[in-house]
């Protein structure tokens, strides 16, 4: 699930209608013709750089994708897995690529990280779980 919505994100973020998203716009991210995301304007610069999303269609927002560096690309999405209000996952793409390759997970809901997963070698495949 984590790398369908990160390759969804990244297809709005790099497709052609992606210069006209303005902060606060609304989109229908899943096709279903409900508003499930809002695009962000987070550094004010006019262009959007984080789309909040509603993933689970209740009416929360509990995903959120970033550009974190600036370079008009998503690499970071943080979730709520477990729908209990608090994000316990980061998916990122740390070397550009386009692909997640490292992902943190609160896998006990006690609010800290216990579980780093990553891709050391680039060939797109999780090898290192710490």
């Amino acid at each position: 699930m984590i790398g369908k919505i990160f390759d969804l994100v990244v297809s709005i973020f790099s497709g052609e209608d992606a210069d006209s998203l303005t902060d606060g716009d609304l989109l229908d991210i899943d096709g279903d013709g409900e508003a499930d995301s809002i695009a962000l304007d987070s550094d004010g610069d006019g262009v959007v750089d984080s789309l909040a999303m509603d993933t689970d269609g209740d009416g929360v927002v509990d995903s959120l994708a970033m550009d974190t560096d600036g370079d008009g690309s998503i690499d970071t999405l943080a979730m709520d897995t477990d729908g209990d209000g608090s994000i316990d996952t980061l998916a990122m793409d740390t070397d550009g690529d386009g692909s997640i390759d490292s992902l943190a997970m609160d896998t006990d809901g006690d609010g800290s990280i216990d579980t780093l997963a990553m891709d050391t070698d680039g060939d797109d495949e999780i090898d290192s779980i710490v």
